[in-house]
Parts: structure tokens; C-alpha cells; sequence
């Protein structure tokens, strides 16, 4: 058993399709989401140290896809955490080999808010009406009644920003 099968369970994927990878890379710790495209499905998500990251796309099968945002330039001087994470993006992309899709920060908010002066806050907003529409709790819904979104509780932003790179990648 893979490990991203046990973060499933055996009925969480059990036509097996292809899934997506989503990640937000950071300097220790990296956000992520398992999405199913065909189904436009949450199946789970987290935010866990960068080695454990390595190890979950070392596990993915064929037809699996790895969909990363990309540092993009802003003009600005970097600094150590930026380079720090730059260099995490580099080696989750040497370990993706051919099943890599970059995006970037800005194509996200674009794709999913038609504006580039989106913040976090109104990604997150989009994506709760996308997928937990009518549920309370900021979308994560109770524990009687959980929302698709219910497993990125405990990832923070770095959650939904995995899953909305994972999102801005199907509606390129």
C-alpha cells in the first residue's frame, strides 16, 4: 500500500484515477492537496515537512500529475526564506521528472478571481463557494455534517492555497 493510498483509504479513490498533487512550497514546510480532476474532488490535504513531500510524489503512480506554484520575480530584493524556498522548488521538481506543471501566484489569482490584486482571503472565499457552498464553519462544515473541503482543516491557508493551484491548473 502506498502511502497516498493510505492517506485515502481504499474507498476514497476507488475507480483509481489519475489525481493531482497540488503544492505550495515553503521553506520547511509545504502545503498540499490531493485533488481528483476528473471528478473535481478534494480526496485530502495537509501541510507537512518538505522531506514528507519528497516522499508523497516519489509515491505517486503513472497518470498522477504534480501541479506546483512557482516563485515568479516581483522586482524586489530576496531575501533567505524566499531563496530557501526556491531551492525546495527545485527539488520537488527534480523528483517530479515528467509529470510537473508549474503555475504561478498571479495566473492563480487570475484564473480563480479574474483579478491579480486578489488576496489570500478572496481565493479562499472562491473556493469555499466552489466546493462548500451553504456550509458553515468557514467551509470546513461539523463534524455531523463535513463539507468536501472538511479534510484541509488543520493545514491553515497553506491547504487551500495547494488546492487553488490545483484548481487555476484545470481551468488553464
Amino acid at each position: 500500500m502506498t502511502l497516498i493510498e493510505e492517506l485515502l483509504g481504499p474507498t476514497r479513490n476507488p475507480l483509481g484515477l489519475p489525481l493531482w498533487l497540488g503544492l505550495d512550497p515553503g521553506t520547511t514546510k509545504t502545503g498540499w492537496c490531493l485533488f481528483c480532476p476528473k471528478t473535481e474532488t478534494v480526496m485530502a490535504g495537509g501541510h507537512s515537512d518538505n522531506e514528507m513531500i519528497l516522499m508523497m510524489i516519489g509515491m505517486l503512480r503513472d497518470g498522477d500529475e504534480v501541479v506546483m506554484e512557482s516563485f515568479a520575480a516581483q522586482g524586489m530584493p530576496l531575501g533567505e526564506s524566499s531563496l530557501e524556498t526556491v531551492r525546495w522548488e527545485g527539488r520537488f521538481m527534480q523528483k517530479c521528472d515528467k509529470y510537473l506543471n508549474q503555475i504561478t501566484r498571479r495566473d492563480v489569482k487570475v484564473l480563480i478571481c479574474n483579478s491579480a490584486r486578489a488576496k489570500d482571503a478572496n481565493i479562499r472565499q472562491a473556493l469555499v463557494d466552489m466546493f462548500a457552498y451553504g456550509y458553515g464553519n468557514h467551509g470546513y462544515g461539523t463534524k455531523a455534517e463535513p463539507s468536501p473541503l472538511r479534510c484541509l482543516k488543520g493545514s491553515g491557508s497553506h491547504g487551500f492555497s495547494a488546492l487553488a493551484v490545483c484548481v487555476a491548473h484545470l481551468r488553464r
